[in-house]
């Protein structure tokens, strides 16, 4: 994801749970700020319509990309599954009529 101008966007994976997954999935999120690791239960049923899981909401910068890396280091319980990422943007505050 590379935006044409500094935002800030709730970011979310689509999956959907499975026995074979992996309980500790490791997602890292690279955005304006750095990055930050977040561990997925691939087991459980996401809370989004029961496929999308939120990873947080992040600031990304203009001509920057921005992205989420999916890893399957220290998998030994099960597959780490892939679907789909999502970057939402968040719309601006409404300005108030004078």
């Amino acid at each position: 994801m590379n935006p044409a101008r500094h935002s800030t966007r709730p970011v979310f994976t689509f999956l959907r749970a499975l026995t074979c997954a992996f309980t500790t999935a490791p997602l890292t999120i690279h955005y304006a700020d750095g990055e930050t690791l977040v561990r997925v239960n691939q087991r459980e049923e996401p809370p989004h319509a029961r496929l999308w899981r939120t990873l947080g909401t992040f600031r990304f910068a203009a001509g920057r990309a921005g992205f989420v890396r999916i890893d399957n280091s220290g998998t030994a319980d099960g597959y780490v599954i892939a679907d789909a990422v999502q970057f939402l943007p968040v719309p601006p505050p409404a300005t108030p009529n004078p």
